[in-house]
């Protein structure tokens, strides 16, 4: 076996057992799932898993970091328009699109439970500020960019309302992981009539 397939072969395993992991910590919390539970929801061994992952805190920091990743290319991917409305509309529509039920939803609740967990951890902790200045740097330079376009007032502060809307999607993300009756498509459409004008314009 070429290093090439060994690797794609470690990669493809460690996202099994991050998947597995995840509807672990979907279903029974971060501290209520076991390594038994994980080994179990992946058909591995323990040992396999261990030769992949230390430990369970191993785990979810890696699951973490796989966070910061997905949101990181979910902004690349919303901003390459240039447009700002089609990049905010693209942005919340992605995130909150993965909220509920289905694999997307199980890693967004497994985001929720490690939000909490970051208190507790530094290791979280520092992932999870990284994560959140990537939004709100994303943020900061499409108001910019609307500001200049005229769609909002020259007179807002960018940075005020790039974290403004960096905690709707946290908070819109918290709701839905609890409330399945939340509708996050009106969020989208709400924050798209924002950052075009139309909002305060009519």
């Amino acid at each position: 076996m070429s290093p090439k397939v060994s690797e794609a072969h470690v990669e493809s395993r460690k996202r099994d057992i991050l998947d597995a992991a995840a509807a672990c910590f979907a279903r029974a919390g971060l501290h209520g799932a076991t390594m038994d539970d994980i080994c179990t929801q992946a058909g591995l061994s323990k040992g396999a898993v261990y030769g992949y992952f230390k430990s369970k805190d191993d785990i979810v920091s890696a699951l973490k970091v796989e966070s910061v990743q997905r949101d990181a290319a979910i902004i690349r991917s919303a901003t390459q328009s240039g447009n700002p409305e089609d990049a905010f509309s693209a942005m919340f529509a992605a995130v909150l699109g993965t909220v509920g039920s289905g694999p997307g939803g199980v890693k967004r609740k497994a985001d929720v439970l490690t939000w909490a967990e970051s208190l507790l951890s530094q290791r979280l902790l520092d992932a999870q500020v990284i994560e959140t200045q990537l939004w709100a740097d994303a943020m900061d330079l499409l108001v910019q960019e609307a500001q200049r376009r005229g769609s909002i007032s020259a007179n807002v502060d960018s940075r005020a309302m790039a974290w403004t809307l960096t905690s709707v999607i946290y908070g819109a993300v918290a709701v839905r992981s609890w409330d399945d009756s939340f509708d996050p498509s009106q969020v989208v459409a709400v924050v798209s009539d924002l950052v075009s004008g139309r909002l305060v314009n009519g």
